[in-house]
This record gives structure tokens, C-alpha cells and sequence, in this order.
């Protein structure tokens, strides 16, 4: 079915979005928390105040340069918990509870690591194990060289776009889609500043960003099954069961509310606002007034949500000394 005639209609739209999305960020991003940010870390265990006063320092400085999301020597990626438990090409980074089966402790006590570099004082490696043993626990979202000095300050966050390493695992492990190739070829390169790639002030975002994350969604979601995966993530079992069917369903407006609200919930890795899913119903109801069944209001949909800046930013923030971030459950389990 031609939709020609939307097309424009649907890229203004896609942009009024994420100006939406740009404008509440922040806020959203931290749990509206951020001016209480110290008082969260001054009431939360030793443990916490260790990981965000000593130990995401100690690894911002000593470990992400070859370490993190864009460098990845020997497949471990120290910038984010879950790529810290699953760890690299030998096996888990860190074992929490077990200093001894960890095998960042055991490379670190024995001077192994950081290759070519100093070892670490006799304090860090205390602080390290001690952490460990603690049971690791991991407050922040993304590690970056900017946490290094340990003189984080509260204040507005920083916007900061996916490295292209992030954007691909990212994709991958969001909707299945490999997209390396194409996304190596379409995304200009990653900018390195002071020896890293993953911080705001080397990864802004500029037309040929926007550009390229347009022609990405559109390549990710004609890959994809796209009544599959709003089924997979629909918000309730009638749901689910109407778009398992054997023919594309016709919802009505809630039934197609609910799910937009499933599938944005999963890409964007946590709740959305009133003005998300109302940007977002718009984008299908723009569709399925030129005549677009389900399949196609869905697709549409979607390529929407995979260039909106909930899936393609991160935020960083300039904490207080000693301070840090109060972080929502669904970004600590994203």
C-alpha cells in the first residue's frame, strides 16, 4: 500500500517528538532526583557511597581506556554492570561477593593489570575487593573518563548519543536486528577525546547523526517481524493473543495506545510520559488515516521510537564531590 503522502507529515512528527523527549530528559533520565542526588548517597550503604566515591572513579581512570563500550580489549567493557557480570573473552569481570573468583580482582593483585601502566596502589586495590566483596554494587548507569577525578557536580545533565559500539549492541539487543555493517557505514566515526569515546563532550550529535539514525530505523524495522515483537512486548494477554493471530489485527484506539506503550517501554528502557505515547499515537494514527493496516502503523511507529532520543542518547551528569545519583529501578535493570 503506497504511504507516500504521509512520509513528511511523519518526519515533522518524529521531530516534534523528540523535542518532547528532549525537554523532560533530564528529569526523566534521574527520577526527578538530582538536586537530592547527595542526600541519596550520604542515606545509601557504605557499599553505594564505595562504588560512586572511590570505585567508579578508580575505574574511569585506570581500566575504560581500553575498556569501555568502544575499545572492549578482550570483549570486556568495564563502562556498564551488566557488561562487567558477563565479563569478556575469559569469562566474568567480577563475581560479586567473591573477590577471589573475580577475575578483575585476580588480574589487579597480581600487578597483571592495567597493562603497561602502574599497578594499583595498595589503598585501590583494598577499595576494589572490599567492594566486591560486598556484593558490587553498581549505582550509576554508564562509567565515562569524565567521572575520573572523582569531582563529579550536580547540575543539569549532559546529553550524550551512543557510541556506534553502543548503537550496534544496543540495536542488537533491543529488536535482534544485526546492523553493524550498515551502521559502521552510514554514522560519521567516533570522535575520541582525551583518550575516550564514550563521553558527552566527544559525542555530540549533528545532521549527519539525525540523517543516519533516520536510514537505520528504517533498515531495522523492515527486518523486522514487526506484529512479532509488539506481541512480545504487549502490555496484557488479550493483547498479545489479538496480535498473534495468523492476519494483522485491527485495534482500536486503546488496544493501539497499549501497544505503542509495550514496545516503546522495552526500546526505551523504562516508562514513558503522557507526551511520549501521545507523540507516538500520533505517528500511527497519521499512518493508519492514509490507509496503513496494523503491520504498517506498527512499522512506522517503530521507526519512530528507534531515532527518538530515549534510544539513541544517554545522560551524563557533573556530580558533587563525594556525591552521586539516586537511580530508578528500571535503568538499574536495564
Amino acid at each position: 500500500m503506497a504511504l507516500r503522502p504521509v512520509l513528511r507529515w511523519l518526519a515533522l512528527a518524529v521531530a516534534a517528538l523528540a523535542l518532547v523527549q528532549a525537554g523532560t530528559a533530564g528529569r526523566r533520565a534521574w527520577g526527578d532526583e538530582t538536586s537530592a542526588a547527595t542526600d541519596a548517597v550520604a542515606a545509601a550503604p557504605e557499599s553505594a557511597r564505595r562504588f560512586e566515591t572511590e570505585i567508579a572513579p578508580l575505574l574511569a581512570r585506570r581500566c575504560l581506556e581500553c575498556h569501555d563500550a568502544a575499545a572492549k580489549q578482550g570483549g570486556l567493557d568495564l563502562s556498564q554492570r551488566d557488561a562487567v557480570l558477563a565479563g569478556g573473552e575469559s569469562g566474568p569481570a567480577v563475581v560479586p561477593g567473591r573477590p577471589e573468583e573475580s577475575l578483575l580482582w585476580q588480574y589487579v593483585s597480581s600487578d597483571q593489570m592495567p597493562k603497561d601502566r602502574p599497578p594499583l596502589s595498595g589503598e585501590e586495590k583494598r577499595s576494589l575487593a572490599a567492594w566486591i566483596a560486598e556484593g558490587a554494587p553498581w549505582t550509576l548507569e554508564v562509567l565515562d573518563a569524565g567521572m575520573a577525578s572523582g569531582r563529579w557536580r550536580g547540575g543539569d545533565p549532559w546529553v550524550r548519543r551512543l557510541t556506534v559500539a553502543e548503537y550496534i549492541e544496543t540495536v542488537r539487543s533491543a529488536t535482534g536486528v544485526e546492523i553493524e555493517r550498515d551502521a559502521r557505514r552510514l554514522l560519521p566515526r567516533d570522535v575520541r577525546a582525551d583518550g575516550f569515546t564514550n563521553t558527552a563532550y566527544s559525542l555530540g550529535v549533528d545532521l549527519g547523526h539525525v540523517e543516519a539514525y533516520a536510514k537505520l530505523a528504517r533498515l531495522i524495522a523492515g527486518r523486522m517481524d514487526v506484529l512479532a515483537f509488539a506481541a512480545e512486548h504487549a502490555v496484557d494477554e488479550p493483547l498479545r493473543q489479538k496480535l498473534s493471530g495468523t492476519a494483522a489485527p485491527r485495534l482500536d484506539d486503546e488496544e493501539l495506545r497499549r501497544c505503542l506503550l509495550g514496545m516503546a517501554s522495552w526500546l526505551w528502557r523504562g516508562p514513558l510520559d503522557d507526551q511520549e505515547l501521545a507523540g507516538l499515537f500520533r505517528v500511527a494514527l497519521a499512518v493508519r488515516d492514509e490507509g496503513g493496516d496494523t503491520a504498517e502503523v506498527l512499522r512506522f511507529a517503530l521507526e519512530a521510537m528507534l531515532q527518538a532520543p530515549r534510544f539513541v542518547y544517554r545522560m551524563e551528569g557533573d556530580q558533587a564531590e563525594g556525591g552521586g545519583r539516586s537511580v530508578p529501578g528500571h535503568v538499574l535493570a536495564s
